[in-house]
């Protein structure tokens, strides 16, 4: 077996479980075990390059977004 080949096989068995575990934190939120949270990204276009070239505004080309993370219930 090739390094081609056994990476495909790990990459079906990563989407496997990815979908075993979405549906058990599905399963999770339906029962009120756990819950989503909204959280905030800030996404900057390379901030590092921004502050070194613009430091006064870079702040203005910064987007915010949001998503949700799964939490459990204490």
């Amino acid at each position: 077996m090739n390094f081609e080949d056994k990476v495909k096989d790990i990459d079906k068995k990563i989407a496997k479980l990815k979908k075993q575990k979405d549906a058990l934190c599905a399963e999770a939120i339906d029962k009120d075990f756990a819950y989503y949270v909204q959280r905030t990204r800030t996404n900057t276009p390379n901030l590092t390059w921004w502050r070194e070239n613009y430091p006064r505004s870079w702040e203005k080309y910064v987007t915010k977004s949001t998503y949700n993370k799964f939490a459990w219930k204490k």
